[in-house]
């Protein structure tokens, strides 16, 4: 229902009512008569004649939720919509002054901040830009400025309201979460959730910084002050309590216990807070914990946060920043100016703590090439987008390597199509040819501390230095010669070190001084080794083929793979603290701590020019590389004294020359040395192989023969005994069946389906499965074309659909709806089993005995239950009962296994097992479980798999064995439902049009299908699923029972 805008209204007429005569600060009543403070508007005093003061003063609750932000008075359940088709929002917040709403939203590919008018008119974005994700967020009214959390960059930042200028107040936090603003005395509050879990304050421009709260709290998110009785509110939502204490952190109180706070605003006498779980608002007496109200009950609410906005809360105190006399940022402060002044991120504040020194500090930021071009966007810069074309008037071909050089502030980068290495300097954008004649050039590094130009010849297998001398003139020199396609290379200055990868198929890093002299290979592998950067003793490494980012110690120990299961990173480099990566076909840059790997953080690239390439080179522009003191190396460069042992090993194909050099075997004994110590070629290469002197293989060698196994195989006592490895105990590629051979393993499968060509995927051998999906009130077929999916409606319904089955013996359709079980066979849709007092989540149905099992919550009361309701209909039975919340069920009927999903208040999830009557229940898994919301089966390899709200897909065996977290590590939303097929994942998120699916075995590559609209349950059907089994209740004879095996 629309409902006028009552605030927008509302200051349109105070508008017109200071134009008529009164002060910049006061109204006029409407007959005209008398001016009174804009303070004294809906305070419960009338102090017009007519009333005006006090007419249309029902405050406003403004609810967010993921997806999108409504308004509503306090005492209607009839809302509008500000704005819809959002992604994620976590924090809303309004500007008195102008009428306007300001939200944070993280979209698909960024987070940012939005602004509009409070009916949804005049949307606008105002920061865009270095901003990962935005948590809370509040207007200072007063100083006009927009304060927020970065929870990602863990950071408390202040602009000003355009988004133009913006600078850190508080950065270095662990988590930080919620945050609110106290203008009457300049403070400001916030919530971390780290590993000290505290409340802190400091003032509005980031002074006097201290901790208020700093025990007894776990997840701290609800937080708001009450200025009427100076005291801060918060919930938290792991200890499931709301309290409250002073501002300075005295006089703690609990205010109420067993509540799942996520959002708190206080108005007069009451304090209301959202429940997304339970789909509440709920509100209680601040002072008492007193009459409990439910405000909002609605399951088709989530609500995220809340807002209550009315007249009497807009602040009405003189701005300090008036006549001040600040070049960027005025901020307001408990000093006893009541001001300072601030500098946006880059610059700092001259002694004359007004104007600010743009020149102080070098900008950090990143470069990312394309083929054909380069660009410059800020790493630290914080505001809208800003993304710079440094290549607009250069005719490069195509870009071969990508190097920041901090001594001269430029980049150095190749152009592989006309062999010319170029310089531009950043300040300028001056380009300058530094070399001509340069063969492919993929590798580029610059030792910072000498000046020296590393590269690699692709083509020639050259590794080539130019050294910089003192007048200027740079010479250049060949290193290495006759390497097999060298590609990237890296430097380790303090250590006198470079490493270089060679190979195609098979790959190695090979350890070098740097004039020269090889010393070890330090890393070898099947894949494709696509960029390298040294940092303190650690080489760091990406993987396009294997999809990994990894780092080892130089000396070859304590190899650990950072981040796995990535999507083909095809270029990386490092800051002091991060690692920062390119994904192919991504305009995604993805980085990580250094200090903390497991966690993976992106922001989207900002708008770049249109049709623009695929970007495929980045270096990050770090000047902390000259503040180091590379004179204290741990290695001189003659490594004439290195203590660190460079250790190295060949695998079973490889020969290995004495100075630990691998070559492919079939190139020892050939008369011609390819070890670069000659090793491979020696006066005992006439030998011959004696009969059964290996088990294997046996080719001549320099010392005699030499025994090596076939692939397969595991070489003991060096390779005159080889072992069978049995593939199948390991991870291998088979979607159902694994058989272990002598050497090898084949893949086989399950009756009614046959092998494909690839030889590891099973395919049914009768027909295509058909894919149901289900809206909030639709059910139908879907019909995939690879791209889009168009369908054809089976049924509608108008109270939400929660769960949907199909039996295609008899093809008849179910669905639930809080009202019941529905049913459509021939003869129409029909509500079949009547519910009452249910909130239904999920459904499923028991091909062997045709009986329905339902989940559902008890409406008001914090349990679940499980019933099973017969095939005749006639007849019910409850068989679990639980104090949690069941989200999902599923069912193997052949094996008798009943499987259901729980989550509890204090945010744990498990996955529990019974058998099909509710009896010999256990937990089969919780070890990371967060939220568990969807589950399916792999009825052929005994399988179940979860999707959980934390974005993640798992899954183990039936007895919760051979686990596999992460099976998909990102569901590109919250997901919703989820479904199995052959040796596929498919699975569809809250708030999106479409299907992603995935192999479980093989490359994890996703794909996705557009869809009609947004689908929340899926099912997929097909006769193999339904196979002819013994039903064990054929003999059971009373109709007013359920047969339950």
């Amino acid at each position: 229902m629309q409902f006028p805008d009552i605030w927008l209204v509302l200051f349109l007429h105070f508008s017109s009512c200071m134009i008529k005569g009164c002060m910049e600060n006061q109204f006029q009543c409407q007959n005209g008569e008398g001016c009174f403070e804009l303070k004294q508007r809906c305070d419960d005093v009338k102090d017009c004649e007519d009333g005006f003061d006090e007419e249309e003063c029902e405050p406003i609750l403004l609810i967010t939720t993921d997806r999108d932000i409504r308004s509503m008075p306090m005492n209607s359940e009839e809302y509008r919509f500000i704005q819809s088709d959002l992604t994620q929002v976590h924090g809303v917040s309004i500007d008195y002054n102008d009428g306007s709403l300001y939200w944070s939203d993280k979209g698909n590919h960024s987070s940012g901040i939005y602004k509009s008018m409070l009916d949804g008119s005049r949307n606008q974005n105002v920061i865009s830009f270095g901003v990962e994700e935005v948590g809370d967020l509040k207007v200072d009214g007063i100083g006009r400025h927009l304060y927020f959390v970065d929870s990602n960059r863990k950071n408390i930042v202040v602009c000003d309201l355009k988004g133009t200028v913006c600078t850190i107040l508080c950065g270095q936090l662990d988590k930080p979460h919620a945050l609110t603003l106290y203008p009457e005395t300049s403070m400001m509050f916030w919530s971390d959730w780290g590993s000290h879990p505290h409340i802190a304050s400091a003032g509005m421009d980031g002074s006097k910084r201290t901790n208020v709260i700093t025990t007894g709290v776990v997840r701290p998110s609800g937080l708001t002050v009450d200025e009427a009785i100076q005291r801060i509110f918060w919930g938290d939502t792991s200890l499931n309590r709301i309290e409250s204490s002073r501002i300075d952190g005295s006089d703690r109180k609990i205010l109420l216990n067993e509540v799942n706070p996520f959002s708190l605003a206080v108005f007069k006498d009451m304090i209301y807070w959202c429940d997304p779980t339970e789909h509440e608002i709920i509100s209680v007496d601040k002072n008492t914990g007193d009459h409990y109200k439910v405000v909002i009950r609605n399951d088709e609410l989530t609500p995220t946060s809340i807002q209550i906005h009315h007249p009497s809360k807009q602040i009405y105190i003189k701005n300090p920043c008036k006549n001040a006399s600040c070049s960027h940022l005025c901020l307001l402060s408990p000093s006893l100016q009541g001001f300072n002044c601030a500098c946006l991120v880059g610059t700092t504040l001259n002694k004359n703590n007004f104007t600010c020194d743009s020149t102080a500090v070098n900008n950090s930021s990143i470069i990312i090439a394309t083929n054909t071009d380069i660009y410059r966007l800020s790493s630290n810069q914080i505001g809208k987008d800003s993304i710079i074309h440094l290549s607009k008037d250069l005719q490069l071909k195509k870009i071969g390597a990508l190097v920041f050089n901090p001594s001269e502030n430029s980049i150095i980068y190749s152009d592989t199509v006309d062999g010319v290495i170029y310089s531009l300097d950043l300040n300028t954008l001056r380009e300058l040819v530094l070399f001509e004649n340069a063969d492919m050039v993929e590798g580029l590094d610059v030792d910072p501390y000498t000046e020296s130009i590393y590269f690699t010849e692709r083509t020639r297998g050259t590794v080539v230095i130019v050294r910089k001398h003192f007048n200027g003139v740079r010479e250049r020199s060949v290193l290495v010669r006759q390497l097999k396609n060298p590609r990237s290379i890296a430097i380790a200055s303090e250590l006198g070190l470079m490493f270089v990868v060679e190979g195609s198929k098979s790959q190695v890093i090979a350890v070098w001084e740097v004039d020269g002299n090889w010393l070890s290979n330090l890393v070898q592998v099947n894949g494709a080794i696509s960029a390298m950067a040294y940092d303190d003793k650690y080489l760091y490494f990406s993987d396009s083929l294997r999809g990994t980012i990894e780092r080892i110690a130089v000396g070859g120990e304590n190899r650990t793979v950072l981040q796995e299961h990535l999507k083909a990173p095809i270029a990386m480099d490092l800051s002091s603290d991060s690692v920062f990566w390119l994904a192919i076909h991504s305009s995604r840059i993805n980085w990580l701590k250094k200090q903390n790997p497991s966690s993976k953080h992106e922001f989207f690239i900002p708008t770049s020019p249109k049709n623009v390439e695929q970007y495929r080179m980045i270096t990050v522009v770090n000047y902390l590389k000259l503040s180091r003191n590379y004179n204290t190396s741990a290695c001189p460069t003659n490594n004439s004294n290195c203590n660190y042992k460079f250790g190295s090993s060949c695998s079973e194909e490889n020969f290995q020359c004495d100075n630990g050099h691998c070559i492919p075997m079939d190139s020892v004994c050939d008369d011609v040395p390819d070890c670069p110590d000659g090793t491979d070629e020696g006066d005992n290469c006439d030998t011959p192989c004696e009969d059964k002197l290996c088990e294997h293989n046996c080719v001549p060698g320099p010392k005699g023969p030499i025994c090596y196994c076939e692939t397969g195989y595991r070489s003991a006592n060096n390779g005159h005994q080889c072992d069978d490895i049995d593939e199948c105990i390991s991870e291998n590629r088979c979607s159902q069946y694994c058989i272990n051979t002598e050497g090898d393993y084949d893949c086989s499968c399950a009756p009614g389906y046959y092998l494909d060509q690839d030889k590891y995927t099973c395919k049914v051998i009768d027909g295509r499965p058909l894919m149901i999906a289900a809206s909030a009130h639709r059910v139908a077929i879907l019909q995939d074309n690879n791209i889009t999916a168009s369908h054809r409606g089976l049924a509608s319904h108008d109270a939400p659909i929660k769960g949907i089955s199909y039996n295609g013996k008899h093809s008849t359709l179910f669905w639930i709806t809080s009202a019941g079980v529905s049913r459509l066979k021939d003869v129409g849709q029909v509500l079949v089993y009547k519910m009452k007092g249910f909130n239904p989540s999920g459904l499923s149905l028991d091909s062997v005995t045709g009986n329905i099992y339902v989940s559902a919550i008890i409406v008001d009361q914090d349990r679940s239950i499980i019933k099973v309701i017969s095939h005749s209909l006639d007849a019910d039975v409850e068989i679990v009962n639980s104090q949690t919340k069941i989200t999902d069920i599923v069912i193997d009927g052949v094996r008798g296994a009943l499987f259901w999903s729980e989550h509890s208040k204090s945010a744990n999830g498990r996955i529990f097992r019974s058998s099909m009557d509710g009896k010999f229940t256990r937990e089969i898994y919780y070890t990371g479980v967060t939220y568990p919301v969807a589950l399916a089966l792999d009825p052929v390899k005994s399988r179940i798999y979860w999707a959980d709200k934390a974005q993640s897909i798992s899954t183990s065996d039936y007895d919760g064995q051979h686990s596999k977290k992460l099976v998909v590590a990102r569901t590109n939303g919250q997901p919703l439902s989820l479904t199995f097929f052959e040796n596929r994942i498919s699975w569809t998120v809250l708030h999106q049009n479409v299907i992603y699916s995935q192999l479980v075995t093989g490359e994890p590559a996703t794909n996705s299908l557009k869809l009609f609209e947004g689908v929340q349950h899926l099912y997929t059907t097909h006769s193999i699923l339904e196979p002819d089994y013994q039903n064990p209740c054929t003999h059971h004879r009373l109709a007013a029972t359920v047969c339950a095996y």
